[in-house]
């Protein structure tokens, strides 16, 4: 018995003898990871570059990072003293180091990163562009997040779940080195790239370049306010800008601010005053019973449930039709011609131009617009020139006049298409209705282009471009300093004869200095057009 005992624990010992020396055969053999750690090798990661950034423009452009320079990956292994020196000379021209600096680095053999100042890729050095978070561009549009890194307005919170499910993109290589990190001679270094150079992410609709050059003009002559900038085709928001814009790094000190930095004018519901003429203006051409040549007299004033509603020329403007009378901005003209189209006339068409119709643009949150409910003559006078218990957006005003500028009301858009895993969803405007006839268009249009060329529009007149547009001003109801606060607009697009761009300025009358809106759209306009000239050469 006891023999057995001992044969069977003898055999089974000699079993596991062989296979382990089987076992470690095998490894010697065909296990090139094995060798390596025989000879002291191991494989090593070297982080190259890393970026947080997932929100694009139309174009592929980030907008929620900024390009900062280039981090270079040098590898230095199997070069000969004389390459040696050439490099670390390019290092050195490129970078803040010296170049005795690199050249004791490249000696040591072990591959590095640094950063320069161009794309110095080629044999030994591949170069990835460098992207700062700390960039401050469309700030009001992308939102924020608060200190628990909860994101609380903008597209940030909008799409919260789909940019969630990224964290980082980034570079890294991988090596085999011996035990002093030396790239082991005859490997090949490998780049991982994890998405880092993939476009994935939310492309929105805004134009960069035009967002940029925006945002200076209104830094320089807005101090209060909204520019709305739309494709009058598309309806797509090529840039906006809610002024005073505020830093994301210093969030706390605006909660108690009463210039109010944290809120998107370009959402927020105004009196629009006369830019909406331009409303009671289409309904008014659609009506196949309305002559537009017909005169009416201003004096300078009209009664309305017995009292006087003053005209701005307090001398009033004499017989008028409706293309003077909009050029000049008459009010009376245009009480009368309101109460005469009624209520529902002109509330039915601001409604097909969005006015009510949306309370979000691609799920951010924006005003849906007040039209008055009353179809009494005192509440349809004050909103045919705009006054009132009416109230619109920047962004819808834009909306109205690419409306009145093709005939065509497209649902304002600022989400262009997502990326993920390859796949694009895109976010096509197919809210699209033909709201305005193709003799009213052409009408609308030479009324605004003679807004600017002979009427209360001309600081909007410019020798680049053509532009049609309207003027306002508007009542606020607010008193400050004893005074009513009014705010004013100029809305329209260019060129005139063949609509590309709509711009919308509205300057806060509780800003200080703000520069005339219709001056301020002649500079944004004609940046526009340098930007597209640049583009096509």
């Amino acid at each position: 018995m006891n023999k057995k005992r001992v044969f069977f624990i003898y055999f089974l010992f000699l079993c596991t003898v062989l296979f382990l020396a089987a076992r470690f055969y095998v490894i010697a053999v065909s296990s090139s990871s094995a060798t390596q750690v025989l000879s002291g090798q191991y494989t090593r990661r070297l982080d190259v570059v890393k970026r947080n950034g997932f929100v694009f423009d139309r174009n592929g452009e980030f907008i929620d990072v900024c390009k900062s320079g280039y981090l270079t990956l040098v590898l230095p292994s199997g070069i000969s003293e004389n390459e040696i020196y050439d490099l670390s000379k390019k290092l050195s021209e490129e970078s803040d180091k010296s170049q005795s600096f690199y050249f004791e680095k490249i000696l040591v053999g072990r591959p590095f990163v640094v950063e320069t100042n161009e794309n110095v890729t080629d044999e030994n050095l591949i170069s990835f562009s460098k992207y700062d978070e700390k960039y401050d561009v469309l700030c009001h549009l992308l939102g924020y997040r608060d200190g628990d890194g909860k994101a609380v307005t903008g597209i940030m919170q909008a799409y919260d779940a789909f940019l969630s499910q990224y964290s980082s993109a980034s570079v890294f290589a991988r090596y085999v080195a011996d035990a002093k990190g030396k790239s082991a001679g005859g490997t090949e270094v490998e780049i991982v790239d994890n998405g880092y150079t993939n476009e994935e992410g939310l492309f929105l609709t805004i134009d960069l370049d035009i967002q940029k050059e925006v945002e200076r003009i209104c830094s320089e002559h807005l101090d209060m306010g909204a520019v709305v900038v739309q494709d009058t085709v598309s309806g797509q928001i090529l840039a906006m800008v809610s002024m005073p814009q505020y830093k994301k790094e210093t969030l706390s000190e605006y909660l108690t601010s009463d210039r109010g930095e944290l809120v998107n004018r370009c959402f927020v519901g105004y009196t629009p005053g006369s830019v909406f003429k331009t409303v009671v203006s289409a309904a008014a051409l659609s009506d196949p019973d309305f002559d537009p040549y017909e005169k009416y007299e201003c004096k300078g004033y009209i009664e309305v449930c017995g009292q006087k509603i003053r005209c701005h020329n307090v001398y009033g403007h004499g017989k008028v039709n409706l293309n003077e009378a909009f050029i000049n901005s008459c009010n009376p003209y245009f009480i009368d011609l309101g109460l005469r189209l009624g209520h529902k006339k002109i509330v039915d068409l601001a409604h097909d131009m969005g006015i009510g119709q949306y309370s979000s643009i691609n799920l951010v949150s924006c005003t849906e617009g007040v039209l008055p409910n009353s179809s009494e003559d005192g509440a349809v006078a004050n909103m045919s020139v705009g006054q009132g218990e009416i109230l619109l957006s920047p962004v819808q005003v834009a909306s109205i006049l690419s409306t009145c500028g093709t005939g065509i009301y497209c649902k304002p858009s600022v989400v262009k298409k997502t990326v993920a895993d390859g796949d694009s969803v895109y976010y096509g405007t197919t809210n699209k209705k033909r709201v305005l006839d193709a003799h009213v268009v052409e009408k609308l249009s030479l009324m605004l282009a003679g807004c600017v060329t002979d009427g209360t529009g001309y600081r909007a007149r410019s020798e680049k471009v053509f532009s049609a547009g309207k003027t306002a001003t508007a009542q606020s109801g607010q008193i400050r300093d004893g005074k009513e606060v009014i705010h004013s607009w100029f809305a329209g697009f260019f060129p005139a004869d063949s609509p590309r761009y709509t711009v919308c300025v509205l300057c806060d009358g509780n800003g200080v200095g703000n520069a005339h809106p219709s001056e301020i759209f002649r500079i944004v306009s004609e940046a526009i057009t340098d930007i597209d000239k640049k583009h096509q050469e």
